[in-house]
C-alpha cells in the first residue's frame, strides 16, 4: 500500500502497453504517480522533468483533477451521481450530488483540492445535494 503511486507508475513506465508510447506513457505514468497527495509534481523527478513545458502543465492540471475525483470516492462506495461545476469570481463551486446522505464525498475532494486551487487560481468550494430518485 505504501509507495503505490511509485509502483504504480513504474507498471506503466515497463509494461508492454503498444499503445502507449513516448511521451504518452511518460504524461500517464507521471499522472498514476501524482494521483494522490502522496507525491507532488516535481522537476526533480526524471520522468516529470523529461517532459516539455506544456505537458508538464498538461500533468499538473491533470492531477488536481484526477485528486478531486479520488476525494469524492475516498470511500469507494460509488455514492457520487454527478458532479456539476459552476465559476464564480475566484471559485470553482462543485454540486455533488450523492446517491445518499452523506458529507463524505465532499469532504474528501476539500482535503484533495491543494493542487486543484493552485493550478487553476480558484478556491474549490463544495456542496452536496440527493440525487433526484426515478419514480415509476
Amino acid at each position: 500500500r505504501e509507495g503505490h503511486h511509485k509502483h504504480g507508475e513504474y507498471l506503466v513506465r515497463n509494461a508492454d502497453l503498444p499503445e502507449l508510447r513516448g511521451w504518452r506513457r511518460a504524461m500517464v505514468a507521471c499522472l498514476v504517480r501524482y494521483h494522490n497527495r502522496q507525491s507532488e509534481p516535481d522537476m526533480g523527478h526524471k520522468l516529470y522533468a523529461s517532459l516539455e513545458p506544456k505537458q508538464r502543465t498538461n500533468v499538473r492540471a491533470l492531477s488536481a483533477l484526477l485528486r478531486l475525483a479520488e476525494g469524492l470516492d475516498d470511500d469507494h462506495k460509488q455514492s457520487v451521481v454527478r458532479v456539476d461545476v459552476e465559476t464564480h469570481r475566484r471559485e470553482a463551486v462543485f454540486r455533488v450530488r450523492t446517491k445518499k446522505a452523506s458529507n463524505l464525498p465532499a469532504w474528501g475532494a476539500q482535503r484533495k483540492a491543494g493542487l486543484f486551487e493552485e493550478e487553476f487560481g480558484l478556491r474549490a468550494v463544495f456542496t452536496r445535494s440527493l440525487a433526484m430518485r426515478k419514480v415509476a
